[in-house]
């Protein structure tokens, strides 16, 4: 079963990661994803990266959410965390 859109939290500065939830039926599930993902998501990293956390998010949040769930698919748990390493192909 694929997790559902939940809540966008906001940008972390200090641990330097983009929190926001989904939903595994009415279960909460919290999620994160690294500046650095976000960035090779965007292909900004190593240039400045990208402003607005909050607008790249949401350009790549369908995107960003199939990875959560795929990885929910495969290991869940209650905080599923997106990193660089998981974008990239094997």
């Amino acid at each position: 079963m694929s997790l559902m859109r939940g809540e966008r939290i906001g940008y972390d500065a200090t641990k330097m990661l983009f929190r926001f939830t989904m939903l595994n039926g009415v279960d909460i599930i919290n999620c994160e994803i690294s500046s650095a993902a976000l960035d090779d998501l965007a292909g900004t990293r190593g240039a400045g990266g990208f402003g607005d956390r909050n607008a790249q998010f949401d350009a790549y949040r369908a995107k960003i959410e199939e990875l959560a769930s795929k990885q929910f698919e495969v290991r869940p748990s209650k905080l599923i965390s997106v990193f660089a390493k998981h974008l990239r192909k094997p």
